[in-house]
């Protein structure tokens, strides 16, 4: 009986390394092909909306059924690649300009109040902070760390040059 352990021990290595199942090779991750807010919750929003997009759908009621939950599509698929940070134009409109036209004189603008945001127009930070209030918006991000989380890092501030200045009053050698 002393060498029973010894027959069963490769017998039981063999049969756990039998049972294992090949790692499955992950969805690729896909970038939306239009911005978010013309995007339904219909199963052929992954392509035209993002993988982002269409797993988040699988929260909502209507959305598709091709997982049990949003969690399980996200595991489904590769990691997301960084989004650019993008920094906030300094676009200003014409309070001339009448609602609705949009032109080179009255271009499109961050609007801080309505149902939805543009990172395009209003930058990411603002973007971001934007799913802190918006909850109900699921298409996107939980809140504003996951938006952040999901952006590259933002560019360092530039530096302002400063050259010494020689006042000419008071102390002619005094530097600023």
């Amino acid at each position: 009986m002393k060498h029973a352990p010894i027959l069963l021990i490769p017998l039981f290595g063999l049969a756990s390394a039998t049972t294992a199942s090949p790692p499955t090779q992950k969805l690729p991750w896909i970038q939306p092909e239009r911005e978010h807010t013309g995007c339904g919750a219909s199963t052929d929003a992954e392509q035209a909306c993002g993988t982002r997009h269409y797993c988040t759908a699988h929260k909502l009621y209507n959305g598709p059924k091709d997982y049990r939950n949003a969690e399980e599509c996200f595991d489904a698929h590769q990691s997301p690649p960084l989004l650019p940070w993008v920094q906030a134009p300094d676009r200003v409109r014409a309070k001339w300009c009448p609602r609705g036209l949009i032109s080179r004189d009255c271009p499109r603008v961050c609007r801080i109040k309505g149902p939805y945001m543009e990172e395009l127009e209003c930058g990411t930070l603002l973007w971001c902070a934007f799913f802190d209030d918006h909850q109900w918006w699921p298409f996107e991000f939980k809140d504003s760390k996951d938006c952040l989380d999901a952006h590259e890092a933002p560019p360092p501030p530039v530096a302002v040059a400063s050259t010494p200045v020689e006042h000419s009053s008071r102390n002619p050698t005094a530097v600023v």
